[in-house]
């Protein structure tokens, strides 16, 4: 864009010509910013909403998950060439592996906590060929061994098993339910942070917990549900004169075949 041609009349220029090299400079800056920006949106280019995630307490020999989304911020094909995660115990596996420009890639990062026990932090890199930085996707969890739960919050069970503890059909859906007891001598305030985009569906029966009181997470799954197999987990945020996060596994590690499962009652 053509620079603007300042006024040479003396009077003129000493009245006006400050407030013109302002706009000049403004506009050329402007100028800098938008070639700049052109300039990174050139290729492939990755772009993460949020690249760390807190589970908060997780108990052991379970396995937790949360999606992250690799959108395609420039303006050719994405392509995911692999995902390196730093640990054994971590997996991150993609259903594809190309992005048009705008479209995203779903990552579901799954952490299987062992024995681990205390503060783990893991992150997986993604490799591409994006021109600009390589994201690191991570995960942080404080994994509790069950004797050493002490948060006001506790989800009881800890975990929904359903090969071990078959769910219950209600209204023609498979049903679980997860007592949330806040053991505290305080109130606290309940959300979903986090819950699975498939295969299970989670209601919370309450927000706010008095001492000593409890809500439930209630977790439906689809009719085909002795067909799958699959590790999702839900987040919660617990507020009150100290904020934490807590994490219900949710696990099926087996298929159960044809045979028809026990309705609620019989």
């Amino acid at each position: 864009m053509p620079i603007p041609e300042l006024p040479i009349n003396t009077l003129h220029y000493n009245r006006i010509a400050p407030a013109a090299w302002v706009s000049v400079i403004m506009l050329l800056i402007a100028l800098g910013r938008v070639g700049n920006v052109s300039a990174e949106s050139k290729g492939p280019r990755v772009g993460v909403n949020g690249e760390t995630f807190d589970f908060g307490e997780v108990p052991q020999k379970a396995t937790v998950s949360h999606v992250f989304w690799l959108k395609n911020v420039g303006d050719e094909v994405l392509v995911i060439e692999k995902m390196v995660p730093n640990c054994g115990c971590t997996q991150a596996p993609l259903e594809t592996n190309k992005a048009n420009p705008g479209d995203s890639i779903r990552v579901e990062m799954i952490f299987a906590s062992g024995y681990f026990d205390g503060v783990v932090t893991k992150f997986t890199q993604v490799v591409s060929n994006s021109t600009g930085r390589a994201p690191a996707l991570t995960f942080t969890a404080t994994v509790v061994p069950d004797s050493l739960r002490s948060g006001s919050l506790r989800a009881e069970p800890p975990l929904v098993d359903l090969d071990r503890d078959r769910p219950v059909l209600v209204d023609s859906v498979w049903t679980s339910r997860v007592a949330l007891r806040n053991h505290g001598s305080e109130p606290v305030q309940l959300s979903l942070l986090d819950s699975p985009d498939r295969d299970v569906t989670v209601e919370m029966t309450g927000q706010s917990l008095a001492p000593g009181d409890s809500h439930e997470l209630i977790f439906r799954f689809p009719r085909d549900l002795q067909d799958r197999v699959f590790a999702k987990s839900v987040t919660l945020e617990v507020t009150g004169s100290q904020s934490s996060r807590l994490t219900v596994p949710v696990a099926k590690n087996l298929r159960w075949g044809p045979r028809t499962l026990s309705a609620e009652g019989s």
